[in-house]
């Protein structure tokens, strides 16, 4: 009965394991199906709305030539009025537009307003197109930091069309929970010289649309959903843009709705959409798919449609196992009836066997094949079994004797194998000294060849400092002549200023006497003229004119005078100034010729250190080449040792292998050893629970 249960446990499990993974199998295929199916029919639906958006900017780049616009931009508000007439119909046509637009690339024009043709709904429902110019640079959030301005700057700067993450927006018409399509707008100069524009993209514009979220709604109305299940659309950013329960005109979800949707992307993470895989949340298993552009297709159905197919095999199982029991319940009192008599005399010989009685040879025979069949099985055991303790008790014996063989075996090698480890132990230790004095020689060639290195460096470095103390005695030899030279220049100047200075000397005694001359005229003059004043005033009325002739020449004379006395004082003056620069000269030829003297002995004592220099830059060369020579013979020597270690390397692997071999040897002999001690222990016990049992009648 309780292997009966366990039977029908058993199968439960297996039965509902096996249904349970089917039909979840089955499930998630649908599911993929499913949502393969919805992904493409919204595909489909953003295809249509992104084509109206292209349609829309073909028809501006036909009527706005990007180089006229380029070089006259005060044309925006009448491209903006054309614009927006010829955008009119393309938006009447389309139920789910709230909003269409385009925007002038004005940063690109330097212009502090993006001019713009918006074609949109009034409060009376009906459309109307107009030039808007509210949107100024810098002001009201219009900048590029702003999000809400991302559809403006954003799309300019990666020159990207995409869809918008969805926001309600104020309409002529009263708040809509919309979802926008931008895309920018490349046109072309066709006008030749245009400042090299001609035939070249230029950032129009950007064009685009805001759509009502109703259009994601008539779509999933479309679906064919199964009853319980439940279908989604989210933005790129998981806000929700369609939902069976969504408000378009809030973009609200009921709590409800709103908590199952918030468990759904947080179980979704940051995992990649574009990896089919499937989730359980809340008693839901769910999937997700993406569009090209971002958008996220959910498809979630209960978890119950699994189960359900489960419990129903269960309970079928259920039903067929409580049969099955009732019916060999019945069989089992039929048949027990039977069998149980010969059993009763098979379970006799049995109990005899088990108390190592193997004398029994006949067994009472009842009718009914099965029972025949039982005996004759017994029969066999019995005999094959007595066979077999006779052949076993032979063996015993055999066991016993090879057993002290193998005893004596395992005792001689165990001899040899501790001899082997004892002389791999020695050579081991000789091979470790070996080893040591290797590692501290090849230590003090690693620290004289770092010596080495440092002399060459040092070595290096002195020759380096050589060679700018050569340069700087070289400069300064040079220098030493050309100051030289300079000093014996300053010399020749100075004899002949000194010569100069004389000839000023003669030349101002020269000129004193000169003025001495002058003012001694000067006085006679003075005195001629006083007579000539005094025998004209005699003369009367006819002396008059000589008179001021008269005064005139003494005026004269008085002046040339003042003149030779100023001449006379300047002389005066020049000549202590004269004599001292004479004096300084002198003095200035004294200081030359000891400089000319420094200058020479310097030029001496650079010649010396110039060949002092030469001289320590030959011994230290002399060294370098010794250094490196030195540096050759540690690179051998290291060489060398490298190639003993090596060996040394082969000799202690060979000695590890022998050890292991010895060690193995060893342990190989003990475990011998052991078991010829076992298998002498086992042959003593098998020849004595052999000896309990019966095998032939005793007399």
């Amino acid at each position: 009965m309780v292997s009966g249960l366990l039977v029908t446990i058993v199968l439960l499990s297996v039965a509902g394991y096996t249904v349970y993974n089917s039909e979840k199998s089955n499930m998630e295929k649908q599911m993929s199906l499913q949502t393969t199916i919805m992904t493409n029919n919204l595909e489909a639906v953003l295809r249509d709305a992104m084509n109206r958006v292209e349609l829309a900017a073909e028809i501006i780049n036909g009527k706005i030539d990007a180089g006229q616009w380029l070089n006259m931009p005060e044309l925006e508000e009448y491209y903006s009025n054309l614009v927006s007439r010829l955008l009119l119909p393309l938006a009447e046509d389309a139920p789910d537009v709230e909003r269409l637009y385009f925007y002038f690339n004005s940063p690109l024009v330097e212009s502090d307003i993006a001019t713009g043709a918006v074609v949109s709904k009034n409060a009376e429902n009906s459309w109307e197109a107009r030039t808007d110019k509210s949107l100024e640079m810098g002001k009201n959030g219009f900048t590029p930091s702003n999000p809400d301005a991302s559809w403006y700057f954003e799309t300019l700067e990666t020159n990207r069309a995409r869809w918008l993450e969805p926001r309600l927006k104020q309409t002529g018409t009263g708040p809509k929970y919309v979802i926008s399509y931008v895309m920018p707008i490349l046109g072309k100069s066709t006008i030749l010289g245009g400042g090299g524009t001609e035939g070249k993209d230029i950032l129009l514009g950007i064009v685009g649309a805001d759509f009502n979220a109703s259009l994601i709604q008539k779509y999933l109305e479309t679906l064919d959903i199964p009853e319980g299940s439940l279908a989604f659309v989210l933005s790129a950013n998981k806000r929700v843009i369609g939902h069976p329960s969504l408000d378009t005109s809030t973009g609200r979800l009921d709590d409800e709705s709103a908590a199952q949707i918030e468990s759904f992307t947080d179980t979704l993470g940051e995992a990649n959409v574009a990896e089919e895989a499937f989730y359980t949340v809340d008693d839901m298993h769910l999937t997700f798919e993406e569009t090209p552009w971002g958008q996220i297709v959910g498809y979630a159905m209960p978890t119950s449609m699994i189960t359900a197919p489960v419990w129903a095999t269960i309970w079928r199982i259920l039903g067929g196992a409580a049969a099955a029991l009732v019916v060999a319940a019945m069989l089992g009192f039929l048949f027990g009836r039977r069998l149980a008599r010969p059993i009763v005399e098979v379970t006799r010989v049995a109990n005899k066997m088990g108390e190592g009685d193997f004398t029994e040879t006949q067994i009472k025979e009842y009718s009914g094949e099965e029972v025949s069949m039982l005996q004759r099985a017994i029969s066999r055991t019995l005999e094959n079994l007595r066979t077999m303790l006779k052949e076993v008790w032979d063996s015993v014996e055999q066991l016993a004797a090879s057993a002290e063989e193998v005893a004596a075996g395992a005792d001689e090698s165990g001899r040899g194998a501790e001899n082997s480890m004892e002389q791999v132990r020695r050579v081991t230790e000789a091979q470790e000294q070996e080893r040591k004095i290797g590692e501290e020689l090849s230590r003090l060639v690693t620290e004289g060849r770092k010596l080495v290195d440092s002399g060459m460096e040092l070595i290096k470095s002195l020759e380096e400092r050589h060679d700018k103390q050569m340069e700087v005695t070289d400069e300064g030899v040079r220098l030493a002549h050309q100051s030289e030279e300079t000093v014996r220049v300053l010399d020749t100047m100075s004899e002949e200023v000194n010569s100069s200075f004389a000839e000023v000397t003669e030349s101002m005694n020269k000129i004193i006497g000169m003025a001495e001359t002058i003012s001694s005229i000067a006085d006679q003059t003075n005195l001629l003229a006083l007579n000539a004043a005094i025998e004209a005033a005699r003369a009367g009325e006819a002396g008059r004119g000589f008179a001021v002739v008269a005064e005139e020449v003494r005026k004269l004379a008085e002046e040339s005078s003042e003149a030779a006395r100023q001449i006379h004082g300047y002389i005066g003056e020049i000549t202590p100034r004269v004599k001292k620069a004479e004096s300084s000269l002198s003095e200035s030829k004294e200081v030359t010729k000891k400089g000319t003297k420094a200058v020479d002995e310097t030029r001496k004592a650079f010649d010396t250190i110039h060949n002092s220099t030469q001289t320590a830059k030959e011994e230290g060369n002399a060294v370098a080449k010794a250094l490196e020579n030195l540096a050759n013979t540690y690179q051998e020597i290291e060489r060398k040792l490298s190639e003993l270690n090596e060996g040394r390397a082969v000799v202690v692997e060979s000695l590890e292998n022998l050890s292991s071999v010895a060690s193995e040897q060893s342990a190989q002999a003990e475990e011998f050893a052991a078991s010829s001690q076992t298998l002498s222990e086992m042959a003593e016990k098998l020849q004595s629970q052999i000896s309990t049992f019966k095998i032939a009648n005793e007399d």
